[in-house]
C-alpha cells in the first residue's frame, strides 16, 4: 500500500528569536509519493551555503556549524534509524552512527557534483587546520589533537520558498575517536535520494502533522 502523500516543510528559527510555529504550510514543497519511504518529498532546488562568518569549535562541546555550496534538485529521506551493516565489528563507534548522505551527482546536468562541492567549499574553509588520513566512508578528516578550539566555516541549507534548516553545530564535525580526529559527517551516495540522517536531526525538533499533511523542523529545540 503506498504510504500517505506528506509535504516536507523546511523553515528556520533565527539564533534568539522567540519560538514561532513549527508548522508553516506556505513553505511546503509538492510531494513525491513512494512504495518504500515513509516520508518523501520532490524538491525543485536546494542550496547549501558556505558562509565566510566562522564559528568555534570547543572539543568539548563540539560546537561547530559547516556547510558547503552547492545546488541541486532531490529527493529527501528522513531517518530516524539507518545502521551501517558493512561498519559493524569494524569500528565500533560506527555501530549506529547514520550519516548525511548527498548525491554524487545533481540532478541538474550543468550544476556541480553535490558532495563534492560541499567537500571542498568546507575545505576551502579550514585551510588551517592539519588534515589527516580518512576515516571509513569519512574522506575529509582533521587532527585537533593539540587544539582546544578552531574556526570552521558556517552556514545553512536553504529550500525553494524560503525555507532553512540550520542544524546544531555538533552534527557536522563529529569525533571518530578518542585521539583529536574530527571528520565531516557526510558522505557521498549513488542513491536516488539524499538523506537527513539521525546524526544530523540530533537537537532538532521533528514534529509530524498527518492531519495537514505536514512535517516541521526545529533547530535546537529538542
Amino acid at each position: 500500500m503506498r504510504p500517505p502523500v506528506l509535504l516536507l516543510v523546511f523553515f528556520f528559527l533565527l539564533l534568539g528569536a522567540l519560538p514561532r510555529a513549527v508548522l508553516c504550510p506556505r513553505h511546503a514543497s509538492p510531494p513525491l509519493a513512494t512504495e518504500t519511504l515513509d516520508v518523501a518529498a520532490s524538491l525543485s532546488r536546494a542550496r547549501a551555503a558556505v558562509s565566510t562568518e566562522a564559528v568555534s569549535l570547543h572539543q568539548s562541546a563540539a560546537a561547530v556549524e559547516v556547510v558547503g555550496e552547492h545546488e541541486e534538485g532531490l529527493g529527501l529521506r528522513v531517518h530516524s534509524r539507518d545502521f551501517l551493516p558493512e561498519e559493524q565489528g569494524r569500528h565500533q563507534s560506527y555501530r549506529s552512527l547514520v550519516l548525511a548522505r548527498l548525491r554524487r551527482d545533481s540532478a541538474r546536468a550543468a550544476a556541480p557534483q553535490a558532495y563534492a562541492a560541499l567537500r571542498d567549499a568546507f575545505a576551502r574553509g579550514t585551510q588551517s587546520l592539519a588534515r589527516t588520513s580518512g576515516v571509513s566512508l569519512f574522506d575529509t578528516c582533521y587532527d585537533l589533537s593539540d587544539r582546544t578550539s578552531v574556526e570552521v566555516p558556517a552556514g545553512a541549507r536553504r529550500f525553494e520558498g524560503g525555507g532553512e534548516l540550520r542544524l546544531p553545530a555538533k552534527n557536522y564535525l563529529i569525533p571518530v575517536d578518542g585521539a583529536g580526529t574530527y571528520c565531516l559527517a557526510f558522505a557521498a551516495t549513488n542513491a536516488a535520494v539524499s538523506i537527513i540522517g539521525n546524526v544530523q536531526q540530533q537537537g532538532t525538533r521533528v514534529s509530524f502533522d498527518t492531519a495537514k499533511a505536514t512535517v516541521g523542523f526545529t533547530s535546537n529545540k529538542c
